[in-house]
């Protein structure tokens, strides 16, 4: 009996090992940019997306930086007035609000960090159905504006 035991012991460890790795490999390659999006002045910004509740609710929180020209689009299902904050984000972003069409309806610039316990929220002047995450400063960088058309390219 000792003997089985052990082979069970063993088999769970086995088993909670694969389960750990499995998840974290799942974790790392839903966080790799896979679309490109380009901004009217030709910039390329490689996205990681957030299409689900759980992605969306993560967004870029708990990361010390975020790589020039990388950023999130988060996609939801209908347009509306998606409220944001930057609740556990360290590192201050551009939020840009786009409709179904990806043309700007909005944009709030340098949105500081918050780690405290209570953080101001962020919500478009116009329904938006994507809202783009960049680097804080970047989307004056290259002259966005409300109005522009940005481009989706699959990878």
């Amino acid at each position: 009996m000792p003997g089985f035991i052990q082979s069970r012991k063993f088999a769970l460890i086995l088993a909670t090992s694969l389960a750990v790795t499995l998840t974290a490999a799942l974790y790392l390659s839903s966080t790799k940019p896979k679309q490109t999006i380009i901004l009217p002045n030709i910039t390329k910004i490689q996205v990681e997306i957030a299409d689900t509740g759980l992605k969306r609710s993560k967004g870029l929180m708990h990361r010390k930086t975020l790589p020039q020209n990388q950023g999130m689009l988060f996609i939801f299902d209908d347009s509306a007035k998606h409220i944001f904050w930057m609740k556990n984000t360290l590192i201050p972003l551009d939020m840009v609000w786009l409709d179904e069409n990806l043309r700007v309806v909005d944009i709030s610039h340098n949105i500081p960090p918050c780690v405290t316990p209570s953080c101001q929220t962020y919500m478009p002047a116009n329904p938006a159905k994507y809202v783009l995450e960049i680097n804080g400063g970047l989307s004056e960088r290259n002259n966005l504006k409300t109005g522009d058309q940005i481009t989706r390219q699959q990878n």
